[in-house]
This record gives C-alpha cells, structure tokens and sequence, in this order.
C-alpha cells in the first residue's frame, strides 16, 4: 500500500471499526452494507489494524467489481469474441517476429488470432527455446508494455486474476529436436518490414502461450499463401505442436454438418480456420458489397488441400455472396467483410435485418479498412449491435475503437455472451432492432483524482472537474456527456478526495440496450 492509501485505510479503521472489531459480525456488516460488496471469506479473522490492512488489500481493492459466473453452456457463435488483426509487430519493434505479436495478443486476451503462412524456400529459422523462455518471462512481469500499459492505467491489471483459469492438462509433449527447418512454411507478411519466423515457432509459442490465464478456446484463422507442400508440411506441424489440444475432427455427438459446439465443451483447445491467400468473391444482384476485400494486391489464387481444409472442422472461411445462399445456412461457415462494406450492409434496412438474424446463428466477422500498422481501429460498437461475433481490432493503435473494445472484453477471457435477444433465431425473438428490449439508465459517477498531478506549467491541479468528460457510447453514435462545474469534496467518513460530478447530456436517448452500451 502507498502511504496515501495507509493513511485512508488507517482512518477509515479507527472510524468504523475500531472499538466494535472484536464483534465476529463487524466486519461482514461494514463490507455488506458500508462498501456496498458481497463479503469474501478469508483465511484469517478481522481483529486489528494490521489483519484489516491484509484483508482489504487482497480482497477489497481491485476498483473493478468481479464479474458473475460466465455461461458457457452455449453455441459458440451466441459470444463476441475479442478478435485481433493480422499479427503485425510495431514498427519500432523490427527485430521482433510474428511469433511474438501472436503471443503479446493472447497474453493481452484475444482469443482469434490471424497468421500469414508463406513458402518457406531460402528461409532459415533460428532456434526458439530461448524466444519461447523470455517471452514467457516478460508475460508475467511487463506484459505487452506500451499500450497495455495504458491500459493498466485505465482500467486495471485484473484479467489475470479474474479470467477464466486453465485445467490442469493431462497432455505430454515430446521435444522437438529441431523447431523449424529451411523446407518449413514461415509467417510473415508483405506489408510489414518484420523478421519472418517460421510457421513451427508460431504454433510451438501458441501452444505455450495460449491457455497461460484462461482456458477458453483460441481460433487461429490462417491466410494461406503457401503451396501444396508446405501445406502439407503444415498439417503435420499444427499436429504435432498442439497435438490433443488441436480440434481434428468432430467431438462425439457434435455433428459440424448440423451443429457448432458449446463454448463449454471447447475448453483448452485450439480451432483452426482457413482462408485462401486471394479469395475471389462473386457479385450477385443482391448488392454491390460482394466486391473482393478493398486492399488486396493482385495475387495468383491459392487452393487449400484437403488435409488442411479437414483442420477447419467447426469454422470455415466463406466468400460472402449474400444471405440466401446454401452456404449461408451451414453451422460453421464464418463470412468476412472489410469494415467499409459492413458499414454499407448496416446502411440499408433490409441487408441490416438480414445480417442481425443471421448473426443469431452463424458467424461473421469484420476487418479494418486496410491492413496497413497505421490504420485506425474499425468503431466495434456499431458491428457487435448487428450481432457480428469478430470485429478485428489492433492493440497497437490507442484509440477509441480500442478502448471500446477493452471495455467489452476486460476480464472476460475473451468471450462475452451476446445480450439473448442477438442469439435466439426464433418466432418470438425480433430481428429488428427497434424491437430488442431497452431500460432506462441512471449513471452515479464518483471520480478520484489522480495524485499530484501538475499543468505544464508546474502549477500543481487542484480541480481537474473542468478537465474531465464522459462519453456513452450507444450504437455507432457518441453521446457526449459534458460537465458542469463539479466542486471537490472530501468524503468525511474515509478522508478519500474525489469529485462529484454534475453531468448535463447534450444529446440523450430515452432508452438503452445495457449490455451494448459504453461508458468512456
């Protein structure tokens, strides 16, 4: 504890509890019915100040409130899933591979990783065992610094200790003598200047990294590149790097051809899903939307070979040509858009209606504009409200898609149960979303300062209410929510400085969908 918390807490003890601690109900009844919070069982009993100081620091601190018990007795396409872009290392971080990338992303919670898979001819690979060794070190002391960082910063480093746990494994691996070889695909991609690594380093660091602070399901979506042979040489590396945490073939009593598995039964696996290097997408009347990807170089077709197209058992990648087709009722096709043509599905009433009722069932997903490392994070809001389950956002970038997505995901392991409404294809439920149910919503917002903080100028800020905003995000729009003069108080009771702020709404809906709504 800080000396500023140990002075609050002291105070905040010899306030309240004090000369009623030795009651063995004081205790529960202050973090009841003061704190507001469900009492947490402790080794120890509350008796004097310094069991008081050990008590709320482990248990009482975390200014994130415990999320209720995820359910996940459900199909995997009724969750969003945190969903990270083509694996590109920072520009200023040339030495690193996309290996690394892929790690840092599932460190940071993303649970459907892309991976660029090329002919590996002329490429040399170099040993991983140290790679692997200090990338694992620096998940557990620095994370994924920079923007994770921040984001510590805002809200909190509690994913690790609130994610959903892995199970102990009972699967063994062998050694591999040699990870990589000169013959082996790499991942890599012609946009980024980036140091290639080979496709086995990738898989022996998804292995290692993927289940390190939750066991829920990674899908790793791989954009095929490469030839035939490699192809091959690439179903016998996924095999024997992921060995039994790969899904190859269908789970007892979970047909693909009629249904997708629950999130439940997919915990610590690995799913994979293909997509040809070039996909061409046709035109139907339907709409000018299926264009190929805006972005895409010329490149020659690539096709997937049936061992490989087998790996794809739950997802597969389709080429979207609308929603009528026999391709748009199979269980695990997974359509794909730019974000420039989502946004022109979502204009038009009758394609919006189409995609939310389709989304209810099956899987889509929603790409940046451009692949390119500067590119700015598509607004998720906007596509999740449309019931699209993969919106790819890059944390490279801190900017609002990102925080929007962070507020979605934060401790959640990377999957969020859609609202029931977005997941019920039925008579009773609306597609329409003027139909889906909505509440009023109050907002209490009680801010602490920061500690210490100073102008440019040195002056040190006494009143940082004229300096704050909040926004709540509803559907793809911002409601800006500005302050009026908040005056500092003190709170009397637990000597803890903050603000209460006054907050007038420039622009207000009289009702909200909760779950899909963010405040910033």
């Amino acid at each position: 504890l800080s000396l500023t918390a140990y002075r609050i807490l002291a105070k905040l003890y010899r306030q309240r509890l004090g000369s009623l601690i030795k009651k063995k109900s004081t205790f529960t009844h202050f973090i009841n019915h003061v704190q507001g919070e469900d009492f947490v069982a402790t080794h120890g009993s509350v008796s004097d100040l310094e069991s008081f100081l050990k008590v709320m620091a482990s248990s009482y601190m975390d200014p994130l409130k415990p999320l209720p018990p995820k359910d996940l007795t459900k199909s995997i396409s009724n969750y969003f899933i945190n969903t990270s872009p083509r694996a590109l290392p920072q520009p200023t971080s040339k030495s690193h591979t996309p290996s690394y990338s892929v790690h840092i992303a599932l460190i940071a919670g993303c649970r459907s990783i892309d991976i660029d898979v090329w002919n590996g001819d002329h490429f040399s690979t170099t040993h991983t065992e140290d790679l692997d060794q200090e990338m694992l070190h620096q998940s557990s002391t620095a994370r994924t610094r920079s923007t994770t960082e921040a984001l510590e910063q805002l809200f909190g480093s509690t994913r690790a200790a609130t994610a959903s746990k892995p199970k102990a494994s009972t699967t063994t691996f062998s050694k591999p003598g040699q990870l990589g070889s000169d013959t082996e695909p790499i991942v890599t991609d012609s946009r980024a200047l980036m140091t290639p690594c080979s496709f086995r380093e990738a898989c022996h660091l998804i292995r290692n990294s993927a289940f390190i602070n939750s066991d829920l399901p990674v899908i790793i979506n791989l954009s095929v590149r490469a030839n035939h042979n490699q192809q091959e040489i690439m179903v016998q590396i996924m095999k024997e790097e992921w060995n039994q945490l790969l899904i190859d073939k269908p789970l007892e009593g979970c047909d693909p051809r009629f249904r997708l598995p629950k999130l439940e039964d997919l915990r610590g696996r690995i799913l994979v899903t293909l997509s040809a290097a070039n996909p061409v997408l046709l035109k139907t009347p339907e709409s000018s939307i299926l264009s190929p990807s805006e972005g895409d170089d010329d490149e020659e077709d690539i096709s997937i070979i049936q061992p490989l197209a087998e790996l794809g058992v739950y997802m597969r990648s389709e080429p979207f040509q609308g929603f009528n087709t026999s391709r748009a009722k199979s269980p695990g096709h997974v359509f794909t858009l730019p974000e420039g043509k989502a946004q022109e599905l979502i204009s038009d009433s009758q394609t919006r209606t189409d995609l939310l009722q389709h989304n209810q069932n099956y899987f889509f997903r929603v790409n940046p504009k451009s692949l390119k490392f500067d590119t700015s994070n598509p607004e998720p809001l906007q596509f999740w409200r449309r019931g699209v389950q993969m919106v790819a956002v890059s944390r490279h970038n801190l900017d609002e898609g990102m925080m929007l997505n962070e507020g979605m995901f934060a401790n959640e392991s990377g999957w969020v149960l859609k609202p029931d409404y977005y997941r019920r294809a039925n008579e009773a439920t609306s597609t329409d979303l003027e139909g889906t149910p909505r509440k009023d919503l109050e907002l209490s917002i009680f801010v602490f300062p920061g500690q210490d903080i100073q102008w440019s100028t040195n002056r040190r800020i006494k009143d940082l209410s004229s300096l704050m905003t909040a926004s709540l995000y509803i559907d793809n729009k911002e409601k800006v929510q500005i302050l009026k003069n908040g005056p500092m108080c003190t709170d009397s009771d637990s000597g803890a400085l903050g603000y209460t702020l006054d907050f007038r709404a420039t622009s207000a809906e009289t009702n909200i969908i909760p779950k899909l709504s963010i405040l910033r």
